[in-house]
């Protein structure tokens, strides 16, 4: 199985990956997971954030996820994917691809701005980030939607409820964590 965690940057896509592989840890099927900004810094490091490299990291993404599913291996991939044909070529061609859109006001991510992202960019001081200067498109058909307007303190519930919705809870486990 193969699940895009999608979302602006800010919205908790990497949480809700972290504590998916957390839970899946004990089960016998093995998971991995691979977050769009360690993604970027293993294999995109000359790209930077203009729309034309943030197509090639996707590109790169989708071919990394293709390749695991031809693979029948598991993976988890939390990205910021602001192209929907990347989406849709998932979905067109992977049986058992998953897409989790964690929604998140642009007002509510500018209150939390963990990283003063959104702030510099609105000063100027840093261009092309998604949701001010580059369109952010909802994508369409999206298995789920997490709705993170609230401060979500744990994502442990949310994780549990997502591996329930895609029938993840009913694997066998060797452990119970």
């Amino acid at each position: 199985m193969i699940i895009w965690i999608i979302g602006l940057s800010g919205s908790g896509k990497t949480s809700l990956g972290n504590e998916l592989i957390n839970q899946l840890n004990s089960s016998q099927e093995k998971w991995m997971i691979m977050d769009g900004d360690n993604f970027r810094s293993i294999l995109g490091e000359e790209l930077g954030h203009k729309i034309e490299d943030r197509k090639k990291i996707g590109e790169r993404l989708v071919n990394l996820s293709l390749e695991f599913s031809r693979q029948n291996k598991n993976l988890i991939v939390c990205l910021l994917s602001i192209f929907p044909e990347h989406q849709k070529k998932m979905r067109d061609s992977v049986k058992d691809y998953k897409e989790i859109f964690i929604n998140v006001s642009l007002r509510k991510l500018k209150e939390r701005d963990n990283k003063n992202l959104y702030k510099k960019a609105e000063k100027g001081e840093i261009e092309n980030v998604v949701g001010i200067d580059i369109e952010f498109p909802k994508p369409k058909n999206p298995d789920l939607i997490i709705n993170n307007n609230k401060n979500i303190s744990s994502f442990s519930n949310i994780a549990s409820n997502v591996l329930k919705t895609f029938g993840l809870n009913e694997k066998k486990y060797e452990y119970s964590s």
